[in-house]
């Protein structure tokens, strides 16, 4: 376990063409190596429901030296 604080994480999802949809997280002071949840509806960030299909995530993670690490991934909506 590391004792690295987490200053910020943001969650974002794109379709994709690379246009932002939705932003699920912006939060702060984690500490890394601790796993943290975040839920999402699957709603845009204008509240509409995102339609069936693949998505990509980017989660950026700035420490408290500002060092942004990212991770990104596909996601897939089927209702």
């Amino acid at each position: 376990k590391s004792d690295k604080l987490i200053k910020e994480v943001e969650i974002f999802i794109y379709d994709l063409l690379g246009h932002k949809v939705a932003t699920l997280e912006s939060g702060s002071n984690y500490t890394a190596g601790l796993y943290q949840t975040s839920t999402w509806d699957c709603r845009d960030d204008d509240g509409d429901k995102l339609a069936n299909g693949t998505y990509i995530y980017v989660i950026v993670a700035t420490d408290a030296n500002d060092q942004e690490s990212t991770a990104k991934g596909k996601i897939a909506i089927i209702n």
